[in-house]
């Protein structure tokens, strides 16, 4: 399984599908049983973000038929994934706000011909602007790798400059303001695929600008100061209180 990419063409993608080799991570769908799915996200209100699955094109076309359907015509606003004695519901309240990308595994695959279709919101692919936030997926990535891709995206958002020696004081000092992983949230992870929200707040300049201004970031990287992590959260605390003083309040996960 890997995340999608914007696809350019109508045509199906040749893909191997490695995750489907663990057969032991394949959850079935209860509503399509011949659909199984490796990875799904959902957000705070356990909608939809982030699906990988596969099944035959028959069965595949039946479920995302489903979707798109009014639920007094055999549409579905929700859907099961069970594995075992785990089941997990995942909301699809508006289907409409997906995107979908799909692949083919070569016919000559221990499994037959089968289909691999993505659903995926579209900030997965493309951060919103407007708001400042983004839909970070993760898949067999270090942390390392992970960190500097957040950062990269912290840059691209951000309303002002960011030079690449804050990095380490500023995601420090408001990592947990930045970042919200879903794993800490009522509708968890499920599958292969990790994932995590970052929202750049409203008083993120604000918080960069006193930062500079009271010496915790400097144009140099030699002259930071040793306290510079301790300033910068100062600065946050000072204009962010309630979200950087408090934990994320994370609710129980799925039942199984």
């Amino acid at each position: 399984m890997n995340p999608p990419v914007p696809a350019t063409g109508a045509e199906p993608l040749d893909w191997a599908g490695p995750a489907l080799m663990g057969a032991t991570t394949l959850y079935a769908v209860l509503e399509c049983s011949d659909v199984f799915v490796d990875a799904a996200l959902r957000d705070s209100a356990g909608e939809l973000m982030f699906l990988s699955m596969y099944g035959r094109d028959t069965a595949m076309l039946h479920l995302l038929a489903s979707f798109t359907l009014p639920v007094g015509n055999g549409g579905r606003s929700f859907f099961t994934l069970v594995r075992g004695a785990e089941r997990h519901r995942i909301g699809l309240a508006d289907p409409g706000r997906l995107d979908k990308l799909t692949g083919r595994l070569p016919r000559e695959n221990l499994f037959g011909n089968l289909t691999h279709v993505w659903l995926y919101h579209r900030e997965g692919i493309q951060p919103d602007r407007s708001n400042r936030s983004a839909l970070l997926l993760r898949f067999e990535e270090s942390d390392e790798a992970f960190a500097m891709r957040t950062w990269s995206l912290v840059r691209d958002l951000s309303p002002v400059p960011l030079l690449d020696h804050w990095r380490e004081p500023l995601m420090e000092a408001t990592g947990e303001l930045l970042i919200t992983p879903m794993s800490a949230g009522s509708a968890p992870p499920i599958g292969v695929v990790d994932g995590a929200r970052l929202t750049l707040p409203d008083a993120f300049e604000q918080i960069v600008s006193a930062a500079v201004a009271e010496g915790a970031l400097t144009l140099e990287a030699g002259d930071l100061p040793t306290d510079c992590v301790a300033r910068v959260r100062s600065a946050a605390s000072r204009l962010c209180p309630a979200t950087v003083a408090g934990d994320p309040a994370g609710a129980e996960a799925d039942a199984p």
